[in-house]
């Protein structure tokens, strides 16, 4: 899946992972930066 700068709105219910939805990508934006 490739992230494009876009927002990304989630609507879910508390504890279906959207937080590790949110800092997933979060993280490996940051280790990719030189």
């Amino acid at each position: 899946m490739a992230l494009k700068g876009r927002d990304l709105i989630g609507i879910a219910e508390t504890g279906s992972g959207k937080t590790l939805a949110y800092l997933l990508p979060a993280i490996v934006h940051v280790n990719a930066q030189p």
